[in-house]
């Protein structure tokens, strides 16, 4: 049944212009603020505002439309779809210039370690699979995060476009 909500349209602590995907962990909310180039950490327990990330940009703590997001213990990884890019932040998030670790996992071109418009997301304890849209078609790739250069495999279905993203012990669905 229904609880609560927040935000309205704009750019302030409490507002989002195209939020594209959600995560949470044990305590907080992570959401990808599309338009507005950011990430936004808030409290699962009362929705409160707890930190945002990001400004139009291809650098540390900017993003091109962060799309698909995901976390582990210790890190989010976020699609920056027109950044062409996979972000790692540190789950500290503290706001602008505070986001801690920061690694960016490849950027576009042709290679099988580069992306092309990366839509979705998602990890467990040892892989990221990631959802894109290539000039190739629609893929879905998955890696080890410890070793980004290795692809595992690849899924390419060129008519179908992979959005969203998950998986379960035995299957990744799109």
């Amino acid at each position: 049944s229904y609880v609560a909500q927040i935000g309205s349209t704009g750019s302030g602590d409490d507002q989002f212009s195209n939020i594209g995907t959600v995560t949470s962990d044990d305590t907080y909310l992570y959401i990808t603020d599309c338009d507005n180039d950011r990430v936004v950490k808030r409290l699962k327990s009362d929705l409160s505002f707890v930190a945002k990330i990001g400004s139009l940009g291809s650098g540390n703590d900017q993003f091109d439309y962060p799309l698909g997001i995901t976390c582990d213990n210790d890190y989010i990884y976020v699609a920056d779809y027109i950044g062409n890019r996979v972000v790692k932040i540190d789950k500290a998030l503290q706001g602008a210039g505070g986001g801690g670790t920061w690694e960016a996992y490849a950027t576009y071109g042709p290679s099988e370690t580069a992306f092309e418009y990366p839509y979705g997301v998602d990890c467990d304890g040892d892989y990221l699979y990631i959802s894109e849209r290539s000039d190739a078609g629609y893929n879905i790739r998955k890696f080890l995060k410890t070793d980004f250069s290795t692809v595992l495999g690849t899924v390419n279905n060129s008519s179908f476009l992979f959005q969203g993203i998950t998986h379960d012990d035995t299957y990744v669905y799109t």
